[in-house]
Formats: C-alpha cells, sequence, structure tokens
C-alpha cells in the first residue's frame, strides 16, 4: 500500500564505490497504530554481492495510507 516515510535512520558502514555490485535486504520488524494512523517499521542492509561485506543498514518507518486514501479524522474536512 502506499505510505509517507515518516522517519528514517541510516548507518554507513563502507562507501559505495563505482561499479561495486549491491543488493538490499529488508523485512518488516514492527506495525503499530498511533493516533488512529497506522504505521509499519522496515529494517535493511545493502551488501557487496562479491563478498558480502555490510554497506549500509538503517530502519525506516512508514505510515501507511488507508485503501479509502483519507485518514478517518479527515473525511469531514
Amino acid at each position: 500500500p502506499p505510505g509517507l516515510h515518516a522517519k528514517m535512520q541510516f548507518e554507513f558502514v563502507e562507501p559505495i564505490r563505482v561499479g561495486m555490485r549491491v543488493r538490499s535486504y529488508g523485512k518488516i520488524v514492527d506495525k503499530y497504530e498511533k493516533r488512529g494512523r497506522h504505521y509499519m517499521v522496515t529494517e535493511f542492509e545493502t551488501r557487496e554481492e562479491a563478498t558480502g561485506k555490510v554497506l549500509t543498514r538503517g530502519q525506516f518507518t512508514q505510515m501507511i495510507f488507508p485503501e479509502s486514501g483519507v485518514h478517518r479524522e479527515t473525511t469531514n474536512r
């Protein structure tokens, strides 16, 4: 579903160099509701394909929009 980034946190472990092949992996680690809005927290790592060395890692929180596209408190505006 569509969403809006609410918070992001990154750690740059090693530089990603030109020509380097990398792959990012992520997983959802939490979902919660706050003030009637739904959030999803995802953690990720980006690794060099050849060595498996971690280059970046982080976490981002995304506010998930309801299927209607409108949150309850804004329906009467």
